[in-house]
Parts: C-alpha cells; structure tokens; sequence
C-alpha cells in the first residue's frame, strides 16, 4: 500500500497503536486489518506466535521503538507518492505499488494462517469474477530461470506486453 489512501490509514492505525487503543486501531483498518498485518509483518501469523487480528495489533502495540519507525517511514513515503485514489469503492490506488500478499489480502482471501496463493502471476478472484496479472518488468537470469523469463514490457502509459505463463 503505497499511496495516500493506504497510508492515510495505515498511519491511523499505527498511531491509534501507539496510544494503545486496540479496538479503534482494528475498527479503523476495516477490511484492510489482514493487509496491514501482513505489510507489517511479512508472515502468518502462526509464524509470529499470533492467531488474530487482536493478538497481531496487541503484538505491535507492545512496540513503542518499531512502531514509531513505521510512522517515520510512512511520513517520508507520503511525501513522495505520486499515487492516486481511484474512488473509495475500491482499496487500490492508481500507480501505487502491491504485492502479491497486499492483493490478496485486500481481495479478502488472505488468514492468520495462510498468505494466499505463493509463486503465481495470475491470481483469480471468482466471487468478483476478478483477476490479477502480476508482472515483473526488470527480470534477471540470477533470478528468474528460462521458463520465466517472459518478455513483458510496458508498451505506452496505458497499455502493456505480457506473456501467459507457460
């Protein structure tokens, strides 16, 4: 979540954190509450030793040095967003940047005990009759083998080039 909207609320969230209320952080999160546990943490959270929402924000909370860290870098990334909203029917945001957890978790289909998908470039949303193409423009043979190597490339400021997956 790159762009002013997600960190407009994630900044909310980690600063109702840092004062300690729990269940204002949560209700303010909403629906992006797995998004942000996730962005903070980069794990399940039976990974860090929690199995909710609750227990995730309580854990963080705990953490005065970490979560005025977040705050700091969040205050330089809003500062040099160039994202725009899309309107507010919709969690994503024009130009903004998401990984494959941040999609997935905003699509709802991310839990406490799995990240969703892992290692695909397409991810299909069937109850929104949705999919998400996830491209990676700079590819390097240390990183990518053969198979991957797809020959994607923006084309113009609206349009791209993208090979299937084999």
């Amino acid at each position: 979540m790159s762009g002013r909207q997600g960190i407009s609320r994630l900044r909310s969230v980690l600063l109702h954190l840092q004062a300690g209320n729990i269940q204002t952080a949560i209700a303010e999160a909403g629906p992006s509450a797995m998004a942000i546990h996730y962005q903070i943490w980069g794990k399940t959270g039976t990974n860090i030793g929690v199995s909710t929402i609750l227990e995730s924000f309580c854990k963080l909370s705990a953490n005065p040095t970490a979560l005025a860290d977040c705050i700091e870098i969040l205050d330089l990334a809003d500062d040099r967003t160039r994202v725009l909203s899309l309107n507010d029917e919709t969690p994503f945001e024009i130009h903004a940047a998401y990984n494959n957890a941040d999609i997935q978790s905003l699509m709802g289909v991310t839990s406490m005990t799995s990240p969703g998908q892992q290692g695909v470039g397409v991810l299909h949303f069937k109850t929104e009759r949705l999919y998400a193409l996830l491209l990676t423009f700079l590819k390097s043979e240390n990183e990518f083998s053969p198979s991957t190597m797809y020959a994607d490339y923006p084309v113009s400021a609206d349009r791209i080039h993208w090979e299937s997956q084999s």
